[in-house]
């Protein structure tokens, strides 16, 4: 394990956040002080962050994804996927899509509710 430098913060206990550096001939370089606190908290914080900010997006993607193949565009089509992306950093509405392509019926030969039928006069009164 590198050396602190003179003066750095120590690390937390049970933190698994190391860096060795090493010199061009092999000699390790010790790493501490802000700059290993900004390696650490890149390691310990911001990657396990970016990682589960990743995964919500790419569920977000299938689901809404999944969700437009199901259903109808207002043309009776089956909706196509309108976000593409596998990461928060990628994740967007796909090229190309409009209002049109947006599948928000259920699909079949109509999308549009049937016309009720009036009701008939009775030709009897009770008296």
């Amino acid at each position: 394990m590198a050396t602190p430098l003179p003066g750095a913060p120590e690390r937390a206990a049970g933190s698994s956040a190391s860096l060795e550096v090493t010199w061009a001939d092999g000699t390790p370089a010790p790493v501490g002080g802000r700059l290993g606190g900004y390696i650490g908290a890149d390691r310990v914080v911001m990657r396990p962050a970016i990682a589960e900010f990743d995964a919500v997006a790419a569920k977000i993607a299938e689901a809404v994804n999944t969700a437009q193949q199901t259903g109808a565009t207002s043309s009776g089509t089956p909706g196509a996927p309108v976000l593409r992306g596998d990461s928060a950093l990628t994740l967007r509405v796909a090229e190309g899509v409009t209002a049109a392509d947006i599948a928000a019926g259920a699909p079949g030969p109509s999308s549009r509710p049937t016309p009720r039928r009036r009701a008939e006069p009775c030709s009897s009164r009770p008296r």
